[in-house]
């Protein structure tokens, strides 16, 4: 896209001298286009790095890093309860999706939720608790790479659709005192992909939407985000997510 602009500008200027120039123009114009070509090319092979380090495209300084919590920084999420307590979630992702909407926006209580979910599983609330409890546990390999690599650096922040209270519940003390701000859906009456949710954090970290990159396991999430301005990264596994969190933070 930027190459054509920039071609077809190009042509309007040699058109521009085209009076004086008129047996040059075709060579003048041919030079550019091919010049311009050999830039596409290399465009396209660079690496996102390489693309930053010759100023083909810029970020904003990063200061802070904003993590979703179900998924990212608790290594499960309600999906993957609801999977383990013998439902098929791609099947009741209906249902899943109308109780999780209104328990993240602070309509139902966590007990609410569990209770809704065991009876339409047809299991105890109890039972149902105890999975929730042996496989939603903090993704301690993550936190150790936060500790190590970016809380010294950088602000460390929480944006979790959830219900009051059940992201820090997760957490032990010395985890949640490495976040710099801990935002929860169900608190503030504001759910992701909402822009109100994202501005609810940078806010509280006293920074822009240009200045954080996002990282959440679902792409309905992630998307909206970068349409927002936002760098952001899908959340995968840990390594992929060190990957890209570091080409983007050393492009700087």
């Amino acid at each position: 896209m930027i190459f054509s602009y920039l071609f077809s500008y190009a042509k309007q200027t040699a058109t521009l001298v085209s009076v004086k120039k008129n047996s040059m123009l075709f060579l003048r114009v041919l030079d550019i286009e091919v010049i311009l070509h050999r830039q596409a090319i290399k465009y396209k092979c660079k690496s996102h790095q390489d693309r930053y380090a010759d100023g083909m495209y810029t970020i904003a300084m990063i200061k802070a890093i904003v993590f979703d919590c179900f998924g990212v920084l608790v290594g499960s999420s309600f999906w993957d309860v609801y999977r383990a307590s013998g439902g098929d979630p791609v099947k009741d992702a209906a249902f899943i999706d109308e109780i999780l909407d209104r328990a993240n926006l602070g309509f139902i209580t966590s007990s609410e939720l569990r209770k809704l979910t065991a009876e339409h599983l047809g299991i105890s609330y109890e039972a149902l608790t105890a999975t929730m409890r042996r496989i939603e546990r903090p993704n301690i390999d993550l936190f150790a790479y936060i500790t190590s690599e970016l809380k010294p650096r950088y602000k460390i922040a929480m944006l979790s659709n959830a219900v009051p209270g059940a992201p820090q519940s997760h957490l032990t003390a010395e985890q949640l005192a490495l976040l710099d701000a801990i935002v929860v859906s169900g608190e503030i009456g504001h759910a992701k992909p909402d822009r109100e949710a994202f501005q609810a954090v940078v806010d509280r970290l006293d920074v822009t939407f240009s200045e954080i990159v996002f990282i959440d396991d679902l792409a309905r999430y992630v998307e909206p985000a970068r349409a927002m301005g936002i760098t952001s990264i899908r959340y995968t596994d840990l390594e992929s997510m060190e990957v890209q969190l570091a080409e983007i933070l050393h492009a700087q």
